[in-house]
């Protein structure tokens, strides 16, 4: 072992109990903590092979690295539209859509991608042309809102609100689509 590898494994080290500190105030949100804590250890490692030891203490850029890793996990893990508080309280029901099978995980994944894929049908209803194909490459496609703009020749700030909005839209229909099957 080189004297590199033992600083690449004592700063690695060091630098984790960050990790474990910014899972448990991440967790709760769809993820377990354990979860969150493994991609966070994987962001200091690549935080750490990444620094410039000439630059000093990096201590803020893990911490930094590794909380924005756990965001893009929480992102990327969670559904595109939540049921509205008032749909849960009210029970109320949704039809099935068909799914292709290996899109599942586990067999209790059924109704959580049937419920999913519905609200986001339901949901996008309510939004004109430009907004449906922003919501859909941002969250389906996977692009970053930098990419969405320069694809649509517009601001990352002006994609940021018409995505905003659009969630908006997209809530509000499904909280009105709630209440009526609901009564």
């Amino acid at each position: 072992m080189t004297a590199g590898d033992d600083e690449r494994r004592r700063l690695i080290e060091a630098h984790l109990p960050v990790v474990g500190r910014l899972a448990a105030r991440l967790a709760g949100r769809g993820e377990r903590v354990d979860d969150l804590t493994q991609v966070g250890a994987l962001a200091v490692v690549r935080a750490v092979d990444r620094r410039d030891p000439a630059r000093g203490e990096l201590g803020a850029y893990v911490a930094r690295c590794a909380e924005g890793e756990m965001r893009r996990h929480l992102r990327d893990r969670a559904s595109v539209v939540r049921l509205p508080r008032r749909a849960q309280q009210t029970g109320a029901s949704f039809a099935a859509v068909p799914l292709a099978e290996e899109e599942l995980e586990a067999p209790g994944d059924l109704d959580d991608l049937l419920v999913q894929r519905v609200l986001v049908w339901n949901g996008a209803r309510a939004l004109d042309e430009r907004e449906r194909l922003i919501v859909l490459l941002r969250f389906f496609c996977d692009l970053t809102q930098e990419d969405i703009a320069a694809e649509l020749d517009l601001s990352q700030a002006h994609v940021s609100r018409l995505l905003a909005g659009a969630m908006t839209k997209m809530r509000r229909e499904l909280e009105t689509g709630a209440l009526s099957n609901a009564s």
